[in-house]
């Protein structure tokens, strides 16, 4: 059964492993170093299971937005959405640019503002919102997805 409400501990530790991802993305794309890069994939696998252990099922990337269950969460997902597929594909680029290859970035359609309307939209399923991630990742747009993370913790800004 998924749980509708989130302790006060349970908030405090997602809080902080948002900030914490928000920060590593911010910082393994700004130094391009494959360290940052293996470190942020590892922080958003641990992301991943500590909000099955939250949400208390593992397939919540297919939650609909708008269901009464995923309003408490859907600050937490949005991050997990919005990172964990490029996150990988960061690390992927890094380590061919440390080997000395510059993998070819991929077409896209997706820009900032369209992810931006994704995210503002409450009827766009997570899914959707990972796909549009994952495609700015394939396109090396990295600072785009640092930018919706961002945009996102100012949207779900929890006072002090």
């Amino acid at each position: 059964m998924t749980s509708k409400t989130l302790s006060n501990e349970q908030i405090q530790a997602l809080e902080f492993q948002t900030d914490q991802l928000y920060e590593a993305f911010r910082r393994a794309v700004k130094s391009q170093v494959r360290q940052d890069a293996v470190w942020l994939r590892e922080l958003f696998g641990a992301f991943g299971t500590s909000l099955i252990a939250a949400t208390n099922y593992s397939a919540f990337m297919n939650w609909g937005r708008d269901a009464q269950r995923t309003s408490v969460f859907d600050k937490y997902l949005l991050h997990y959405a919005l990172g964990s597929n490029p996150s990988y594909s960061l690390e992927q680029l890094t380590e061919a640019r440390q080997l000395g290859h510059e993998p070819t970035a991929k077409e896209t359609e997706v820009t900032a503002d369209t992810l931006r309307q994704a995210i503002d939209n409450s009827r766009a399923p997570y899914s959707k919102i990972q796909v549009m991630a994952m495609s700015l990742g394939d396109a090396h747009k990295f600072a785009e997805i640092v930018s919706a993370l961002r945009y996102v913790r100012e949207k779900h800004h929890r006072p002090k």
